[in-house]
C-alpha cells in the first residue's frame, strides 16, 4: 500500500462494489477498493451461467463477470486492495478512516459499504466439490438452462419458497423442495405455500435432509434421509437456501442496522446523529453509503447490485460537492 487517503473507500469487491469502483474513478474519484479475499466477485462469481444481465444474450459465467469489470476499473485507475480484512470504521467529520484487523488504515472523503451477505453453509459430503458445478448457495435467476432439468431446493423458509415459485416457471422442469422440519407450514409464508401448492410440477419433500451430492465434474446425483429410509435420486441443480447474514458486524456501533443486521439507508434511517437527512443510499453516518446485497430493502440479484453501486456513487457526488 503506498498510498491511505483516497476520495472513496468501496469495501467489497462484488457486483455493487465493482460498479460504483468503475463509475467512481471513469468520474474523476481517487478510489480504492479493498476486499477481505484475493478473489473479487462475492457470491456472482461462484455462478456457472448468468443469462438475464444485460447486453449478454447467450449468458456470462460469474468469473467471466468479475474478470470484465476487475478489468475496466483498473482502466480508470481505481487501487485494489486485497485481501484488506476491514476491522473498524472510525467517521470524524469528514474523515472516515477504515482499520484493518492488522492495523493497515485507510484514510478517505466518503465510504460505499458493499458487504454482500454470507450464507449459512451446509456441511455434506461431496457438496463442496460441485459448488459453482451444479450447486450453488442463494436465490437462482430464471434461465432456459434450467427447462427440462431435476432441480431440487434446500430450505424451509421464505428464502426457499421464493426460489421454487421462480423456477416454477421454467418449461418441463421438476422441481423438489427438502425441508428438514415437520412441516413447510413451521417458517413459510401462507401465500408462498398456496402458490407452492398450485404447481404441478413442484414436490414438497418434509423430514427429509441432504445425505450425499455425487457426480463425475458436475452434480448428477444427491443422496436424502428421510426419517429412517434413504434414497438415491438424479439430480442436475441444487440450490441451498437455509439462510444469509450480512457481513456487517464489524459496523456495531457505527451505522444503524436492522434487526438482522442489514444496513439502513436513506428513507429508512432512524437516528442520524447530526441530525440530517440522507440523501439516497446513504446510512445513519454522513458519507458513508450501502449498495447490495447487504442493504435493507435491496433486491438480491447481480444486475440490481450493479445498479445499486452506480446509484450509490452519484450520492456519494452530492455528499462531496
Amino acid at each position: 500500500m503506498t498510498n491511505n487517503e483516497y476520495d472513496l473507500c468501496i469495501v467489497g469487491g462484488g457486483p455493487a462494489g465493482l460498479s460504483a469502483a468503475v463509475n467512481a474513478s471513469s468520474e474523476g474519484l481517487s478510489t480504492v477498493l479493498i476486499d477481505a479475499q484475493t478473489q473479487f466477485g462475492g457470491q456472482a462469481g461462484t455462478s456457472t451461467l448468468i443469462e438475464n444481465f444485460l447486453g449478454f444474450p447467450d449468458g456470462l459465467t460469474g468469473q467471466d463477470l468479475v474478470r470484465r469489470a476487475v478489468a475496466q476499473a483498473a482502466k480508470f485507475n481505481t487501487n485494489f486492495l486485497a485481501p484488506f480484512r476491514a476491522n473498524r470504521l472510525v467517521c470524524d467529520g469528514d474523515r472516515k478512516t477504515i482499520i484493518s484487523d492488522e492495523g493497515d488504515v485507510i484514510v478517505s472523503r466518503a465510504v460505499i459499504l458493499a458487504l454482500g451477505v454470507q450464507y449459512q453453509t451446509l456441511t455434506v459430503s461431496g457438496l463442496a466439490r460441485f459448488l459453482g458445478n451444479g450447486i450453488s448457495y442463494g436465490s437462482p435467476s430464471l434461465s432456459s438452462v434450467y427447462n427440462d432439468k431435476k432441480l431440487y431446493v434446500v430450505g424451509g423458509a421464505n428464502s426457499a419458497g421464493q426460489a421454487v415459485v421462480h423456477l416454477a416457471r421454467c418449461t418441463g422442469c421438476e422441481i423438489h423442495l427438502l425441508v428438514r422440519g415437520d412441516s413447510i407450514k413451521d417458517k413459510m409464508s401462507e401465500y408462498l405455500i398456496k402458490r407452492i401448492v398450485d404447481y404441478g410440477n413442484v414436490h414438497v419433500h418434509e423430514n427429509t435432509s441432504l445425505v450425499e451430492c455425487r457426480g463425475v465434474e458436475h452434480l448428477e446425483e444427491i443422496r436424502l434421509k428421510t426419517n429412517n429410509d434413504e434414497s438415491i435420486v438424479p439430480a442436475d441443480r441444487l440450490f441451498i437456501l437455509i439462510g444469509a447474514r450480512p457481513k456487517t458486524l464489524w459496523l456495531d456501533g457505527c451505522v444503524e442496522k436492522d434487526k438482522n443486521g442489514y444496513i439502513l439507508t436513506g428513507q429508512f434511517v432512524n437516528n442520524r446523529l447530526d441530525g440530517s437527512v440522507p440523501v439516497h443510499m446513504e446510512t445513519s453516518q454522513a458519507g458513508v453509503f450501502a449498495a447490495g446485497d447487504a442493504r435493507f430493502s435491496s433486491v438480491k440479484r447481480v444486475a440490481s447490485s450493479v445498479g445499486e453501486g452506480a446509484m450509490a456513487v452519484q450520492s456519494t457526488h452530492s455528499y462531496l460537492a
